[in-house]
């Protein structure tokens, strides 16, 4: 598929040359960017070589890792199955996930992670799509309490030899206290993925053939999944680290993984929601555009506006983040 560019009079010029600086600079090994005005695509530009064997430059189909631009998609799923009443907002997360049961939290001087007072209340569907749960991520603080008790519990789907999958990994934050009771503040965490098994719960699907059904075939996703088989890994780019992963802008410390090696030429264990998908240009575009149209794909609906209207709107307090 190639992308249509209707040209607006604009000149882009500014923007490729500052993404050119960053790949010039070692910052970015590669990149794309798009800008669209409405549901219209005035931009697109390609910048460096995707470090695979196949394709010399970055194109439309290069595939790539989404990371966290798969929450949004993990979100929309879970909210197609509120639009459906299979559950509220206000729903204890205990409901439908046991694991999540009579929780505790930390006390704000711990020094510990034994040291905690029981929950004021349970944790609620809002608050996992809102990272207002009380979880953590495990990396955010290395030095803190909550993320040295993760790291100690093997709490990080992405170590080598991680057996995790979205059930157990609820099961392992269940055992772990909360950082602040539900509801109270926000911080970033494995809740998207706690979203995941939400839907899986409540569909009885697994996370990926909900994601086909309801998302990805009716927007004609063709190259967005968990991974990526090995007749596509040729379009497949490598992923590069910063040499400070805390610090986007220091210099690119070199590929982690080749494609032609790499573990995604089959379907992980872990399905996450919160980094999990690959997808391409074109695909997220699809998506993109869906948004913009208020929910709808060559006129059809596939969420209702209302519900990206409460998606769009804050929901957190002034000052939790």
């Amino acid at each position: 598929m190639k992308i249509d560019v209707s040209k607006n009079g604009l000149d882009f010029s500014p923007l490729h040359k500052r993404i050119q600086w960053y790949v010039d600079e070692n910052i970015i090994p590669f990149a794309n960017t798009l800008v669209m005005q409405g549901d219209k695509v005035v931009d697109v530009h390609f910048y460096g070589a995707p470090g695979n064997t196949t394709q010399q430059t970055v194109a439309e189909d290069t595939i790539f890792r989404m990371h966290s631009s798969t929450k949004i998609i993990c979100s929309i799923a879970a909210m197609l199955l509120w639009e459906e009443g299979r559950f509220s907002l206000d729903d204890p997360l205990e409901k439908y996930i046991p694991a999540f049961a009579n929780m505790r939290v930390l006390k704000a001087d711990a020094k510990d992670i034994d040291d905690t007072v029981p929950a004021e209340g349970p944790i609620r569907i809002r608050h996992i799509l809102s990272h207002t749960a009380g979880l953590s991520y495990g990396f955010i603080e290395p030095t803190a309490v909550i993320d040295q008790a993760y790291s100690k519990a093997g709490i990080n789907p992405m170590m080598p030899g991680s057996t995790l999958t979205l059930e157990t990994l609820c099961d392992a934050l269940g055992k772990m206290p909360l950082c602040y009771q539900p509801g109270a503040f926000w911080r970033y965490s494995f809740a998207t993925d706690v979203t995941a098994r939400l839907v899986e719960v409540v569909s009885g699907k697994p996370f990926d053939a909900f994601l086909k059904e309801r998302i990805f075939k009716p927007l004609g996703m063709i190259d967005t999944d968990f991974f990526v088989p090995e007749e596509k890994l040729g379009r497949f780019s490598t992923m590069f680290l910063p040499a400070d992963p805390l610090d986007p802008m220091s210099a690119c410390a070199g590929p982690m993984d080749a494609p032609a090696t790499t573990a995604n030429g089959k379907r992980p264990a872990f399905l996450s929601g919160g980094g999990g998908l690959m997808s391409t240009l074109v695909d997220y575009l699809a998506l993109s555009k869906m948004i913009v149209n208020n929910g709808k794909h060559n006129g059809k609906t596939l969420i209702k506006p209302e519900t990206l209207a409460l998606m769009r709107t804050n929901q957190c307090a002034q000052g939790w983040w």
